[in-house]
């Protein structure tokens, strides 16, 4: 894999851990025990396509993938406290931004949630963040 993808996941990580009100963040590969009656997301970064941007020798790549966001908030509260976090996230990752750290400009896409749903004593709803970039 290319070394671009650990700067891509950065700058996807900490756009979400800098938003002001996010909840907890359950990260990737890391021991996480809810907290109960509190909400939290769970992050999952995937890079799905890596191919040349052009013909040619060396060419520049594109590359494009998903941040998916879990929203965990308690179950049986309405849905006024997920909406509200739903919006949050969405608004930080409004379609058409750009995320850069100076070297790595990615550039949002789609910014989409899908239908809650009970998950034990939570409420689950997915937001699906598709994002691209040239390196």
């Amino acid at each position: 894999m290319s070394t671009i993808f650990p700067n891509i996941r950065k700058l996807l990580e900490t756009q979400l851990a800098t938003t002001v009100g996010v909840p907890e963040i359950a990260w990737e590969n890391v021991k996480f025990e809810p907290t109960t009656d509190t909400p939290y997301v769970k992050p999952t970064t995937i890079l799905t396509i890596r191919r040349p941007a052009c013909v040619g020798p060396n060419p520049q790549q594109y590359y494009q993938g998903l941040l998916i966001l879990e929203c965990y908030t308690p179950n049986n509260r309405g849905p006024s406290e997920v909406d509200a976090l739903v919006s949050l996230l969405t608004d930080r990752f409004e379609a058409t931004s750009t995320i850069s750290d100076g070297t790595v400009a990615l550039q949002i896409r789609t910014a989409e949630h899908g239908q809650g749903l009970s998950d034990g004593p939570w409420h689950k709803t997915i937001i699906s963040i598709s994002w691209h970039t040239y390196y």
